[in-house]
């Protein structure tokens, strides 16, 4: 046994080398980023500010895409509108793609770009139409054929889905995930019912029906603007909204999309969003960048605080592993010029992930001085390139661990949707499977990739974690084999006990489990008294106690988040006065922030009639 089992970690290991080493955000496909008439290289492992010959402004603002070959040479680039050769020239039949009612400049991912799995020489571009009366989106398809216009590249105008209406009131978002073998999925989601669209392209072409799924918590309308990411591996989906972060399971066998955990709840709006290269952490991005530790829990994510960029941009990893949104830091007018921030080291924890607000080589200067782009964050929509297999989307055994079993009803095991002639370790045949004990039960069935077989791993009944405040510990009944107790979403070192003394106030979690992957993560904010992090910077905040309004008086630029006492985030914003009309009476904990994102005060307010 001891032996099969090294053999199987060796296996682990070496998919784990392959995966990073070959995942599609490396490819030379995607190696140069293009910013209105500017843009940046990545050849060679280095930045390269690459400057544009058109006269007139490209216009690409909120999203773009750009392809290069395979040596890295850009071939073409767009902005869903109009398409560009790499001579910066438009092509011949490109100007204004879509309908004349639709707008690709407000589009979050308004553009994409999907090499043909058939034809070395071709690739569809998709596009974002945005209706500029109703405020949602439509989706169509274009060929670009580089053999066309002298090998400079045109859209082919006899392509059968030329300005064919592929979907309607959608929401901003699109990319691109790869599939098994020479499959790529082009998923999108509906404004009108919350769905997901899986567009399937393969060798035979673009299937125009979509594989269809429901998933999603909040309201259809705040998933509108912000942008959607898939994990390198192509097995997880991140989504944004006004509301908050959600994390989804994209199956690449069948295009279906499924709620795996949501990351962040109320209050928590995002824009951009990007996965590490291992695909362990996510990071986010409004007013603030956050990074999430998808490994914390199950049940829970580990986020951490990395900076303040006081706009909304996209996030994106790039060839050289790292992370790049666009900063307003180094912002200027005249000449038009901005910097790319980034994350350097994303697949490390905290502050060692370093962040930078401002990268020297990533300078952008707009010749042009096309003032669209103050409002545009786009960056480069990641290219799937279907001629690479860079990993084995379809892995034999999935493996999924439930802890939390109730003997006396009995638990019912799902086999995967979509698919047929299940096969489970009883030996029965239908998608489910009853079960009254603990033990590891599998089910088999064929997927167009092949064989899969899942596996379903039973525990022992498992409690929520309840957490108690004395004044002086946070302790938790229950006995559970192992705890972890973390301060502001960092590990305490030696912390783990079911009890901990507290020190200072702050946002503490426990993270308890049985075995070795049946966690489960409890939160407690502690808030003791007022305190004022910088005494050298006068803020007064009052009334308080308040029946409505609060005021806020400082000659500092601040912004505020209120948190409930358990320490959930209700609301944030930068005014100076505001509205407690939304909450409940009650006490709750006011957070003020400098520009920099410096802590200023930490105050108890309360609500009252």
């Amino acid at each position: 046994m001891e032996k099969y089992l090294k053999i199987l970690i060796f296996i682990i290991f070496i998919m784990k080398v392959t995966f990073v080493a070959n995942a599609q955000y490396n490819f030379p496909a995607n190696n140069n980023w293009i910013f209105s008439n500017a843009g940046i290289s990545f050849n060679n492992d280095t930045l390269t500010p690459l400057i544009g010959s058109q006269p007139t402004s490209v216009g690409i603002e909120e999203g773009g895409a750009s392809v290069s070959d395979d040596l890295g040479n850009l071939l073409f680039y767009s902005n869903g509108s109009d398409v560009w050769s790499a001579n910066h020239s438009l092509m011949p039949h490109s100007s204004s793609l879509i309908l004349p009612y639709n707008s690709t400049s407000t589009a979050t991912q308004s553009t994409l770009i999907v090499p043909s799995p058939n034809n070395t020489n071709q690739f569809y571009l998709f596009t974002l139409g945005v209706d500029n009366m109703n405020y949602y989106s439509r989706l169509y398809v274009y060929l670009i054929d580089m053999t066309l216009n002298n090998g400079w590249g045109d859209v082919d105008t006899s392509f059968y889905l030329t300005n064919h209406l592929l979907a309607d009131s959608l929401t901003e978002k699109m990319i691109a995930v790869q599939g098994c073998g020479r499959t790529v999925w082009v998923v999108t989601k509906s404004l009108e019912n919350g769905s997901f669209y899986s567009y399937r392209i393969d060798m035979s072409g673009i299937d125009t029906v979509p594989v269809i799924s429901v998933a999603g918590n909040q309201p259809f309308q705040d998933y509108r603007a912000g942008a959607i990411c898939a994990s390198p591996n192509g097995q997880q989906i991140a989504v944004t909204s006004t509301y908050g972060l959600e994390l989804m399971h994209f199956d690449g066998t069948n295009g279906k999309v499924t709620l795996q955990s949501n990351v962040q709840g109320p209050g928590a709006g995002h824009y951009g969003v990007a996965f590490s290269p291992s695909g362990r952490y996510l990071y986010s991005i409004s007013d603030y960048i956050y990074q999430h530790d998808l490994s914390a829990s199950p049940s829970g994510v580990s986020s951490y605080y990395v900076g303040n960029n006081s706009t909304n941009s996209h996030l994106a990893l790039a060839p050289n592993g790292k992370i790049y949104y666009r900063s307003k830091v180094g912002f200027s007018m005249q000449p038009l010029e901005f910097y790319l921030g980034s994350i350097e080291q994303p697949d490390s924890a905290g502050a060692a992930c370093m962040h930078r607000d401002s990268v020297t080589a990533a300078k952008i200067t707009i010749n042009s001085g096309n003032l669209s782009v103050i409002y545009g964050f786009n960056l480069q929509n990641t290219i799937i390139d279907p001629k690479y297999n860079s990993f084995v989307l379809n892995r034999r055994y999935f493996d999924q661990w439930i802890c939390k079993i109730d003997a006396a009803n009995g638990y019912l095991l799902e086999a995967a949707e979509g698919f047929s002639n299940y096969v489970w370790s009883d030996g029965s045949t239908n998608p489910q499977l009853s079960v009254t004990t603990g033990g590891t039960y599998w089910v088999k069935y064929p997927t167009a990739c092949g064989d899969r077989t899942d596996t379903f791993h039973l525990h022992v009944k498992m409690e929520n974690i309840q957490m108690q405040f004395d004044g002086v510990n946070i302790s938790c009944q229950g006995g559970y084999d192992f705890y972890q107790w973390q301060f502001n979403g960092n590990n305490i070192v030696n912390a783990n006990d079911s009890f901990l003394t507290v020190g200072d106030d702050g946002l503490y979690a426990l993270i308890a489990g049985v075995g070795s992957n049946c966690k489960d993560t409890a939160y407690m904010q502690i808030t003791t008294s007022k305190i004022n992090v910088n005494q050298n910077k006068a803020v007064k905040v009052y009334p308080n106690p308040t029946k409505n309004k609060l005021l806020i008086e400082s000659d500092l630029k601040l912004s505020f988040k209120i948190h409930d006492v358990s320490g959930r985030e209700l609301m944030r914003g930068n005014s100076s006065v505001i509205s407690l009309e939304p909450l409940e009476n009650g006490m709750y904990i006011l957070f003020l922030q400098s520009e920099k994102g410096e802590s200023i005060l930490r105050e108890k307010i309360i609500k009252m009639e």
